[in-house]
């Protein structure tokens, strides 16, 4: 997931993670290590949401960091439908 700055795009992830997913610890989050997979597992477990679900909230997540956006909120959008 993370380019040539590596170090920057974990710190910006990690912060990301805190602003958008408050019930994340930061033992959670140095198990999620910035690999979208254990994300959606640590939401599954400590949002109660279906696998389904947390996929599309760690996707919007990395879309709001791909575009640019720390200042990430937990306004993010949500697919309706397959």
């Amino acid at each position: 997931m993370f380019g040539h700055n590596a170090r920057e795009a974990k710190t910006i992830f990690n912060a990301g993670l805190l602003k958008t997913f408050g019930k994340l610890s930061q033992p959670d989050i140095a198990r999620i290590d910035g690999r979208p997979e254990r994300l959606i597992a640590e939401l599954v477990e400590q949002y109660g949401w279906n696998e389904d679900f947390a996929k599309q909230k760690t996707e919007a997540f990395e879309l709001k960091l791909s575009v640019g956006e720390t200042s990430a909120t937990t306004e993010l959008p949500v697919r309706v439908g397959s």
